[in-house]
């Protein structure tokens, strides 16, 4: 019943001056729930004054309450235009972006909010929990991503794994080993006797070790035929006898006074001096 006296009221005045008191009659209409009834005033009356800014605040917030967003967007952004510094509209927008989404977009509309009212505990507020929900956002977003990654890298090593490897850039060639590398079969004895032709471990000169072998059965069946009574024993005389040397000469001067006296050596032995006394 408040809003009908109201509504009544301006309805006398909007009859009287419509393009000064069409956007408070529309807003009573819509605060009574006559959304409807709002927007055909607005429609008819708005275009006819478009520079008021009043009718554009008052047509966004229609739409807001018919859950048209995006239309009501468009309304504010044209109360900006208007006036830049239209709290109401910063606000408005804030919250649209905030239900589409758009935090950083909503962070954004109460920053510029706060630049005109730094005392507005209500953005104030909101822009801390919006910023603490970004943040976590951002945090989140950073933890899928590298579990995104890891996930993406093991599932493209397994994807290569499963390639053969001409898929992946490399040709399947056979090695050969170098010419002076072969090994050639030959010919061999297995653990029971039986011959073999097996490849050498290793390269071996098998004509060289059966030369050897037989060398070595020719000499030791040499060394078998003879016996101790073949062998002659040498005589004393055909064993050389080492000269002993000489023994050197040694001068010896005698004294005056003493006469020298020759002893005659035994046999093989060199003749020795010794001194004596002369008798007198």
């Amino acid at each position: 019943m408040a809003y009908q006296a109201e509504i009544e009221k301006l309805e006398g005045r909007f009859r009287e001056k419509p393009e000064q008191w069409f956007a408070a009659l529309a807003d009573a209409y819509r605060k009574s729930g006559d959304v409807d009834m709002a927007l055909e005033v607005l429609n008819a009356w708005i275009d006819k004054r478009p520079s008021y800014t009043s009718g554009h605040i008052v047509l966004g917030r229609c739409h807001l309450d018919k859950g048209q967003d995006a239309v009501a967007a468009e309304a504010f952004e044209k109360v900006l235009a208007l006036d830049m510094e239209n709290v109401i509209a910063l606000k408005s927008l804030s919250e649209i972006a905030e239900r589409k989404g758009d935090a950083e977009g909503a962070q954004g509309w109460l920053q510029r909010l706060l630049e005109v009212d730094p005392m507005n505990e209500e953005a104030t507020a909101a822009l801390e929990r919006l910023g603490a929900g970004v943040e976590a956002e951002k945090a989140e977003g950073a933890e899928e991503q590298e579990v995104g990654e890891a996930i993406g890298v093991v599932e493209g090593a397994d994807e290569i794994a499963e390639q053969p490897v001409s898929a992946i850039g490399f040709e399947a060639t056979e090695l050969q080993a170098p010419a002076e590398f072969e090994v050639e079969p030959v010919t061999g004895f297995d653990a029971t006797g039986d011959v073999t032709e097996e490849p050498a471990a290793e390269l071996i000169d098998t004509d060289a070790m059966l030369k050897a072998d037989a060398i070595a059965e020719e000499v030791e069946a040499e060394v078998d035929e003879i016996s101790v009574e073949d062998v002659e024993p040498l005589s004393p005389l055909d064993v050389p006898v080492a000269e002993e040397p000489e023994a050197p000469s040694i001068p010896v001067t005698v004294p005056e006074g003493i006469e020298a006296i020759q002893i005659e050596p035994e046999a093989e032995s060199e003749p020795l001096v010794t001194a004596g006394v002369a008798e007198a």
